[in-house]
């Protein structure tokens, strides 16, 4: 009798032992995680255009506050050709977060003679690169006069991106470990252990049954 209860607890052990290793556990694991890493990327793919397109948005209101900020006294320096005071503003420009080169030109002489100033090296990468026309009253005369060239580097923003999702993606991975362990645990603990605790009834009845009939 105590060998039997013995061997009845032994057989029960190892049925849990190997529901974590058998192929209703493994599939039912690989489930949770096919299903969950899936959510976590449309996420976390969500969360990054939109914290993309706020970069951007940040990056062309910059460029708006370049253009309100500095065109109209641009074009008045120009005009005079005060160098100096050109050169003192396009360093300032170009002093901002996130721009890489910026540029004035001339617009209304010959490409030969028209006076030209830059500052920084021309953006061969992602950029987002704006011309900005500059107005003056040219004596009494309202007109363009040069243009403001401004390029920004969006590099920047691609690495901020690429850092985020990289946390995003460690942490969820975490997250999604740990739950679908606790999930697939509950699931042991309240279906497949009353699974088998009724399988084994049954088969101890029918073991009963048949002693029955051949004693």
């Amino acid at each position: 009798m105590a060998s039997r209860v013995t061997k009845q607890a032994a057989s029960g052990a190892g049925e849990q032992q190997a529901f974590w290793r058998s192929r209703i556990g493994s599939r039912l694991l690989l489930s949770i995680l096919a299903f969950s890493s899936l959510v976590t990327l449309a996420i976390t793919a969500f969360d990054l255009f939109v914290d993309y397109r706020a970069g951007l948005s940040a990056i062309h209101k910059e460029l708006e506050n370049i253009q309100t900020g500095y065109a109209a006294p641009l074009g008045e320096n120009l005009w005079n050709l005060e160098r100096k005071q050109i050169a003192i503003q396009i360093r300032s420009i170009a002093a901002l977060s996130g721009i890489g080169y910026v540029e004035v030109r001339e617009s209304d002489t010959a490409d030969s003679t028209a006076f030209v100033a830059g500052v920084g090296q021309r953006l061969a990468g992602a950029a987002e690169r704006r011309d900005i026309p500059l107005p003056c009253n040219c004596g009494g005369t309202p007109r363009v006069i040069g243009v403001l060239h401004v390029e920004a580097t969006l590099d920047r923003l691609y690495q901020n991106l690429y850092h985020r999702a990289l946390i995003i993606l460690a942490g969820e991975s975490f997250k999604i470990f740990v739950t679908s362990a606790f999930i697939l645990f509950i699931v042991h603990r309240l279906v497949t252990t009353h699974l088998l605790d009724f399988t084994r009834n049954i088969n101890q009845y029918i073991n009963k049954e048949t002693f029955s009939l051949t004693a």
